[in-house]
């Protein structure tokens, strides 16, 4: 799966959390750690979802941050600037609240990911093509995506 991260895009194959790994693919429960949206531009025509590390990814590609810099050549460009910045930094807001079941599911994930891939089995009626405690991370393998402890 094609992830654009903070550090570039990448082709993650597998979630390791401490020693455990899950395979990440488009149909599987470890790839909801990564956000996900439905691309619907004309250029894409091959896969129609793009996957982000955070939702904050995906902000920053489709929104630009206000520069005082765009504003110098207006009649007041810093009260211009502040009032564009707070539009911004409200619509983000805006944007985090919308997601915040994101962030619960990434903690879920982070802290018990069996447990939740359970869940989501039981809810779903999926059928296991891996085990939900993932595999013993014995050895090294292209495309793994590690999870640091992390606090949200």
């Amino acid at each position: 799966m094609i992830v654009l991260t903070y550090s570039g895009t990448h082709e993650i194959n597998y979630l390791k959390i401490h020693d455990r790994m899950w395979p990440v693919n488009e149909g599987y429960v470890a790839s909801k750690y990564f956000y996900s949206v439905l691309d619907t531009s004309w250029e894409n025509t091959e896969n129609n979802v793009r996957h982000y590390e955070t939702p904050e990814i995906y902000w920053q590609s489709r929104m630009n941050k206000p520069h005082i810099d765009d504003y110098r050549k207006t009649e007041d460009p810093q009260t211009e600037y502040e009032e564009t910045l707070a539009t911004y930094m409200t619509k983000l807001q805006e944007f985090r609240e919308t997601n915040k079941q994101w962030y619960k599911n990434r903690l879920e994930m982070v802290t018990d990911m069996e447990s939740y891939i359970g869940t989501v089995r039981e809810k779903t009626g999926a059928q296991p093509s891996y085990p939900a405690g993932g595999y013993l991370s014995t050895r090294s393998l292209n495309g793994i995506y590690e999870v640091n402890n992390m606090t949200y």
